[in-house]
């Protein structure tokens, strides 16, 4: 028997149930290889090639993927929200340990108690070189060696006794 356009489905419907002999699977190799296929059978053309070809690879289509750039700025945006936020939370952190030694500090601001430490903190650093400046000044003055500055007095010619003016 042979297949054509009128009992092509029937023959298929036969092969899909395992119905079929071997030289009845040869002949609907041969009316896929023909060409002449009606259009509601083209969809089994591939996989009637392949059975023909002796099954090589994989039969069925590569499929193509499609990137979809809306998931993909999602996914950008996403990602940039969170390295952002795991940077702010370590920078909280990093911030609390570093001034922590400040904790309870304090400014009088316009008659009002300022605790918040990153507003005073400014004003605090401000304080602190002062402070600090302060410091060299009266480090340099307990440091000044009167005897030495007396023999440098002496020694420099141009302190001569004699270049000085009588009072």
């Amino acid at each position: 028997m042979i297949v054509n356009e009128r009992n092509a489905k029937e023959w298929i419907d036969r092969f899909l149930d395992g119905a079929t002999t071997c030289a009845e699977e040869k002949e609907l190799y041969r009316f896929f290889n023909e060409g002449n296929i009606p259009e509601e059978l083209k969809k089994y053309q591939q996989m009637f090639q392949w059975y023909a070809d002796g099954m090589p690879g994989d039969p069925r289509p590569q499929k193509t993927k499609v990137v979809n750039l809306v998931q993909i700025s999602m996914k950008v945006a996403a990602s940039i929200v969170l390295v952002c936020g795991l940077g702010l939370g370590m920078y909280q952190i990093a911030f609390q340990k570093k001034y922590e030694f400040l904790e309870g500090s304090y400014i009088i601001r316009d008659g009002r108690k300022v605790t918040d430490l990153k507003s005073i903190l400014p004003e605090l650093r401000k304080m602190n070189k002062l402070a600090v400046q302060q410091e060299m000044e009266i480090e340099a003055i307990d440091n000044f060696d009167v005897d030495r500055y007396i023999d440098k007095m002496e020694s420099d010619p141009a302190n001569e006794s004699d270049n000085l003016p009588i009072i």
